[in-house]
């Protein structure tokens, strides 16, 4: 028994064709989607926070400026925000002075963090706001949208 070709089954068959084609779009769409704002705002501020510790400052005002896929399947972010010192640099002084007697190795090595942000941002008062506007580098794992590793801002 031949079958015949009518405009009907043509349609079907192209539909088909069509809906697996959108599917396949999709999929690939959604495996290449950029990491949403919220996920960004995470990563940052756990790579900031850490270096001086969320008791020295806080990250305030964060916004994503741009963003653009490369070449190379990461994700370069735009992305600005404001450091607003908690404490002053004679605060954290004080503080450290104090743990020196009880942890003197601690110490040092909260003492060296701190001048490295003495460095960084000079004297700093406790309220004090640097606003920063930095472009950051993602790659995509197998679960999710990382900060480049060997991470350095770009500005």
């Amino acid at each position: 028994m031949k079958s015949e070709y009518t405009p009907l089954r043509f349609l079907l068959l192209r539909s088909r064709s069509l809906i697996c084609l959108l599917l396949l779009c999709m999929c690939v769409a959604g495996c290449t989607s950029p990491p949403s704002e919220e996920h960004i705002k995470i990563q940052i501020a756990r790579h900031i926070l850490p270096q001086a510790g969320e008791k020295i400052f806080a990250v305030e005002n964060f916004q994503k400026l741009d963003g653009r896929m490369n070449q190379d399947k990461s994700y370069s972010v735009e992305v600005s925000y404001d450091l607003v010192f908690r404490k002053s640099l004679n605060e954290i002084s004080a503080e450290l002075s104090a743990d020196a007697t009880r942890a003197p190795f601690e110490a040092m090595d909260k003492g060296l963090e701190i001048f490295a942000k003495v460095m960084e941002f000079g004297n700093f008062n406790a309220g004090d706001r640097i606003h920063k506007q930095e472009i950051y580098r993602f790659v995509k794992t197998e679960k999710s949208w990382r900060l480049a590793s060997g991470f350095s801002p770009t500005r």
